[in-house]
């Protein structure tokens, strides 16, 4: 399978979520939702690591890497989601997604300032787009 193939069933995939993690947040707090999201994560991702061989690779991997990866973890993954179950569970899906799905602008920014990454000119109106989508969406009312 090729890789445009592969993004467009993760673009499929990820647009599901929010709808039945919307249908849930009905019944349970945000805190709960994330749990019980993470735990199942948990699961499959552990499954797989086993049963693919990869947990071999666990041993070589530095210190300092698995350090990065577990503040990425705790900031995307539970502070991030955290806030994004909270405007889920309380404002429309049609609007939080696609705000929250401007993550890219902090990527875009941050890779800019710490990585010393050009700014190109698609580069500025992409972020521009992304700015002017989500002020859209915000002020449609």
């Amino acid at each position: 399978m090729n890789n445009l193939s592969l993004a467009l069933l993760a673009i499929v995939f990820w647009g599901a979520a929010p709808a039945f993690e919307k249908a849930a947040l009905k019944d349970v707090s945000p805190g709960l939702g994330l749990s019980i999201r993470t735990m199942v994560i948990a699961v499959v991702i552990l499954t797989v690591f086993f049963a693919t061989g990869q947990h071999r690779e666990f041993s070589h991997t530095k210190p300092s890497t698995i350090a990065i990866l577990a503040v990425g973890a705790i900031s995307a993954g539970v502070i991030g989601q955290w806030f994004y179950f909270a405007a889920l569970k309380g404002g429309e899906a049609s609007v939080i997604v696609p705000v929250v799905g401007a993550y890219p602008l902090v990527a875009t920014i941050l890779g800019i300032l710490v990585f010393k990454e050009k700014i190109t000119w698609f580069k500025a109106t992409g972020v521009l787009m992304i700015i002017s989508g989500v002020f859209l969406l915000k002020w449609q009312r």
